[in-house]
């Protein structure tokens, strides 16, 4: 019986693995047709060892409070499917059981597992190598240097300008990869590991240069502020954030004359297309601006004016229902809001937002309550800006893998039970007479 839990503690470390791979690359990695992915054939499998294993472990009110949260969720995903028959709507209803699995496993893998912190870094790190690596590769060859590797869903000609990645969207793919450094930088400073602290600096400021988006940039280099807080090291922090500061005035002065550009052959695209998002940064307070900048702090006014409308649900993808009227050009956000908060809110109703309220509010409440690493409340400021660089996170499941992931690792014990010997202990309690 003994050999029977190891096997199932194996197996289940196995699935993770194959898991993640599927999550970091999508429909990229399928059978046949994109529908079957790694990730959706994995499913399934998953599901029946969590419904197997969820009676077994004891986990804390916390965790069954999330878990709940997320159940509940998906319950409200699916009740919309009854009312909007759309293949939109089915999409998110499997992505909100991707989401709710993403947590459960991840808290068997971490809590129960004797993986140690660095086997966990070592296949992370090399998990995000691959995908830089993988994107960077089918970004040539998309440009006929070297034959791709993947279809691409859509065929956009952006010359040099443009990184798209396994999701097809650069700034999905920024969002991936912020998080996959933010992650991984805190578990190599903790590990000690400086040469991979200096790797992953470099491959992800490339990756995120080469996807062009400014808010993963800017946090970014933000985020090595923030880091100075997290190792208590005030001064510096003090000095750093002046120093910053400085540079952003002084950068923002010099720009202020600064024209568009258009670029007059595919050479000249990446040049004229990183200093005309320089200027949309600059103009990002015009509300008569056609930049992406310009339609999302629209979107978000007009959302927030008109809140009153948002309290039942429209269904995924049913956005212009509700962006009627508007004064700006909205063919753009009625495709997709490019918010968290507003897409959840008119897909799923007001109940959406409140279950990841509830859900953040009792993760960071079981990291302060824990004498752990507290890592995770820095890592969450950040997963709550990065969400609105992306046009969803709801179809995103990798970002929430990460999310969880540094969540169950802060609350990790040097030395945790095994989930082979948990599930040996409780079979032990189990054949007990009573």
């Amino acid at each position: 019986m003994l050999l029977r839990y190891i096997s199932l503690a194996r197996l289940i470390l196995v699935f993770a693995s194959l898991y993640s791979i599927g999550l970091v690359f999508g429909n990229k990695v399928h059978l046949v047709v994109p529908a079957l992915s790694l990730m959706n054939l994995l499913m399934p499998c998953i599901l029946i060892l969590c419904l197997y294993l969820f009676p077994k472990v004891g986990a804390s009110l916390a965790e069954q409070s999330i878990t709940f949260a997320l159940l509940l969720y998906c319950v409200a995903v699916f009740v919309t499917v009854l009312f909007f028959h759309n293949a939109e709507q089915l999409k998110d209803a499997f992505y909100s059981l991707h989401i709710l699995l993403i947590f459960i496993i991840t808290y068997y893998v971490v809590t129960y597992s004797n993986i140690s912190f660095s086997q966990f870094f070592n296949w992370f790190f090399c998990l995000y190598i691959a995908l830089v690596l993988l994107s960077i590769l089918q970004f040539l060859g998309n440009l006929g240097v070297v034959p791709t590797i993947w279809a691409e869903d859509e065929n956009t000609p952006h010359g040099i300008a443009l990184v798209r990645g396994p999701s097809g969207n650069p700034n999905n793919l920024a969002v991936m990869c912020m998080l996959f450094f933010s992650m991984l930088h805190w578990q190599a400073y903790r590990l000690g590991k400086k040469h991979a602290k200096i790797v992953l600096v470099g491959i992800t400021l490339v990756i995120l240069l080469l996807t062009l988006s400014r808010l993963a940039v800017i946090l970014f280099f933000s985020y090595f502020l923030f880091f100075l807080v997290y190792r208590k090291q005030y001064v510096k922090f003090l000095i750093a954030t002046t120093s910053v500061l400085f540079l952003l005035t002084a950068s923002f002065v010099a720009i202020q004359n600064l024209e568009p550009v258009k670029a007059e052959n595919e050479s000249e695209v990446f040049f004229a297309r990183n200093i005309n998002r320089i200027i949309a940064i600059r103009d990002i307070t015009k509300t008569t601006g056609s930049s992406s900048s310009s339609l999302r702090l629209n979107s978000y006014q007009y959302f927030f004016e008109n809140i009153d409308r948002a309290i039942f649900p429209y269904g995924s993808g049913n956005y212009e229902r509700f962006y009627t009227n508007t004064k700006f050009d909205n063919s753009l956000i009625s495709k997709n809001p490019h918010s968290f908060i507003i897409e959840s809110t008119l897909a799923f109703g007001f109940i959406a937002p409140l279950l990841f309220a509830f859900i953040f509010f009792m993760m960071c409440k079981n990291i302060l309550k824990n004498r752990n690493d507290k890592f995770f409340l820095l890592f969450a400021g950040y997963f709550l800006l990065l969400i609105n660089v992306p046009s969803s996170i709801l179809r995103a499941p990798v970002v929430w893998m990460l999310l969880f992931l540094v969540y169950h690792l802060c609350l990790k014990k040097e030395k945790t039970q095994s989930l082979s010997q948990m599930t040996n202990f409780e079979l032990k309690n189990e054949s007990k007479p009573q």
